[in-house]
């Protein structure tokens, strides 16, 4: 009966731990996420290169999982994004409404992330079998 005990009381404390890891590992990310502005510095849909619509903006990431676009300086809208990591592939949700001003609209969606380094994000999203890539930089 004690080795009993014993085993669950460990099982508990391994599966706490990864709790706390994971919780460690999603604070980071936030951090990473919230702290500075972000700026697109490439958007490309499929062969079409779109990079110079999103030049007057910025993106504001916030702990509350809302996005502002600053356009100029100035917010011009509000959206929301959300991330996930499942098995070592990570993805960001983000979405503004349907009344969002071009380019934004391409913004919404499902990114998977493919290259996240410390000051940049490369992701990509398939709409209607076009592909999209998205490369933002801290600024």
């Amino acid at each position: 009966m004690i080795r009993i005990l014993i085993a669950f009381t460990l099982l508990l404390s391994v599966s706490g731990c990864n709790k706390v890891k994971e919780k460690i590992l999603e604070n980071q990310a936030m951090q990473f996420i919230t702290i500075g502005q972000w700026k697109v510095v490439r958007y490309t849909e499929g062969p079409k290169d779109v990079s110079s619509e999103f030049t007057p903006y910025t993106f504001q990431f916030h702990p509350n999982y809302t996005v502002d676009a600053i356009r100029n300086g100035a917010k011009e809208i509000s959206g929301t994004w959300s991330g996930a990591s499942v098995n070592s592939v990570v993805t960001i949700q983000s979405n503004f409404p349907s009344t969002a001003n071009n380019p934004l609209p391409l913004l919404s969606g499902n990114f998977l992330v493919t290259d996240p380094g410390f000051d940049f994000v490369e992701a990509s999203k398939t709409v209607n079998g076009v592909t999209n890539t998205l490369r933002m930089v801290r600024i």
